[in-house]
């Protein structure tokens, strides 16, 4: 009589320790499979599965515990086992959760009814274990529904050299990379530049400005400007002032090759003239002002080096005819004459072209 009782007490305690039998899918349900991993012991089954179930019920699935345990593959050959077993019940995909003691990552492995293999991390997003496990359902959800995004795979371990007497290779062959691309980035250059009269030996220092912009691999379009002294001049008693300021807008042909870029083409100018005069007739102060817009086309040739990464130093060489030459008289006699001029300048450009 006694025998009975601790039977069935037996009985009952081995039920509970075995795990639970699938429940029955409901019709036109698929299944996914949770696969237990040795260090199953730091997961809290029950825990995982209803977060599973709750956030993937709305998709028509039902999640499922293997009978058996099943070391996590490392690659699709490692997963044959895992794969019969999601093939023999209809299944879409099975799992491994890998919860580390002490850790606040979770490690998701998915396989695929074919073999195919996804690495998953998620990150503990609240101070309770239970966010943890809705975190792992709301992946394992993106993941079925095709909008997360997996780890990249671990680069495969590099097989060993062979043993035994090394051969020289034979038929090496060595090969540039292809071209790098051309820049498609707008840029600023800003530098000095010096130009002189081709019948007169007074330079003009300037500070120049330019933004170009590449097109393609040969072609920049550039336009600019440059800012100088006043020119001044005295006729006897008279004084000149002259403001030039002038606008370009050109293009060039330019060839690029690593750290050097070199080239030339043609610009067109505006230039926008302010003068005034002042004097004095029979004791009298006397003063005029005038402003006239000239134009003018040239020439440049330039040379870019880089320097840093962002950075390209910059040399140049330009000359440029006045359409027409302007002449400014005082008294009848010439002051100023803006003919046709030659110059040189030295600048900085970034981001570098």
């Amino acid at each position: 009589m006694i025998a009975l009782p601790v039977a069935l007490s037996l009985h009952a305690l081995l039920a509970l320790q075995a795990p639970a039998a699938p429940p029955a899918t409901t019709a036109g349900a698929q299944t996914i499979v949770w696969f237990r991993s040795a260090d199953t012991a730091t997961i809290d089954a029950r825990a995982l599965l209803d977060a599973v179930a709750v956030y993937t019920r709305d998709l028509g699935l039902v999640v499922h515990a293997a009978p058996e345990a099943a070391p996590v593959p490392a690659d699709a050959s490692a997963a044959t086992a895992a794969t019969a077993t999601l093939r023999a019940q209809g299944a879409r995909l099975g799992f491994w959760c890998e919860l580390r003691p002490g850790a606040d990552v979770a490690v998701l492995t998915v396989v695929a009814p074919d073999g195919h293999l996804e690495l998953h991390l998620v990150e503990r997003t609240g101070a309770h274990e239970a966010e943890l496990y809705r975190a792992i359902g709301l992946k394992l959800r993106s993941v079925l529904t095709g909008t997360a995004t997996p780890e990249p795979a671990p680069a495969p371990p590099r097989a060993p050299p062979p043993s035994g007497p090394s051969t020289p290779d034979v038929g090496v062959r060595v090969e540039a990379g292809p071209p790098a691309p051309p820049s498609r980035r707008p840029f600023i250059s800003v530098g000095y530049r010096v130009s002189m009269p081709f019948d007169a030996t007074s330079p003009r220092h300037a500070l120049a400005i330019e933004g170009a912009m590449p097109i393609g691999r040969l072609l920049e379009l550039a336009v600019g400007t440059a800012l100088a002294p006043r020119i001044e001049e005295r006729v006897d008693t008279d004084s000149l002032s002259v403001f030039d300021w002038p606008i370009t807008a050109g293009a060039r042909i330019v060839r690029r090759r690593p750290g050097v870029t070199f080239g030339g083409g043609l610009f067109a100018a505006l230039h926008l003239r302010w003068a005034s005069a002042a004097g004095t007739d029979a004791g009298v102060a006397q003063s005029s002002t005038s402003f006239a817009a000239g134009a003018g086309a040239g020439a440049e040739a330039l040379a870019r080096i880089r320097l840093t990464g962002a950075l390209a130093g910059e040399l140049r060489a330009y000359a440029e005819l006045p359409l027409p030459t302007t002449h400014y008289t005082v008294r009848g006699a010439e002051a100023v004459e803006l003919g046709p001029r030659f110059g040189i300048g030295l600048g900085l450009a970034f981001p570098a072209p």
